[in-house]
């Protein structure tokens, strides 16, 4: 099966496979990629949610009191609760430490933040 990506009516790309993998062809050059899959950790796409909520709250502008009552969603709330239960109670895998880890980070960064919008807010009353 043969997928194209147009852009005003020009296509830019096509998507093929055969029996030797997926690959990509840039019409513009013919050059041909082989795109490599491989199997992400679990958890993965839970951290990768955490650090995009970040990310648009970073991009969509904020102030000091946005940056106080800032929250994680309720997924990822349940997740790191999730993680942090099983780190006390049957373990974690080598993956899910990892991803644990990323999420104190964040935390300890929003936590850092948080401290410095409360002195901007202080100082501007």
């Amino acid at each position: 099966m043969t997928f194209s990506l147009k852009k005003n009516g020009e296509s830019l790309w096509q998507r093929f496979e055969n029996e030797h993998g997926l690959y990509v062809k840039l019409l513009k050059t013919g050059n041909i990629y082989r795109l490599m899959l491989e199997k992400l950790p679990k958890g993965t796409l839970f951290m990768l949610r955490a650090y995009e909520e970040i990310v648009d709250f970073i991009a969509e502008g904020t102030s000091p009191g946005k940056v106080v009552a800032f929250r994680p969603s309720e997924t990822t709330k349940a997740r790191v609760e999730e993680l942090i239960y099983r780190e006390k109670t049957t373990g974690l895998s080598p993956d899910e430490t990892a991803e644990l880890n990323h999420y104190l980070q964040l935390e300890h960064l929003m936590r850092l933040a948080k401290v410095r919008a409360l002195g901007y807010i202080k100082n501007e009353s």
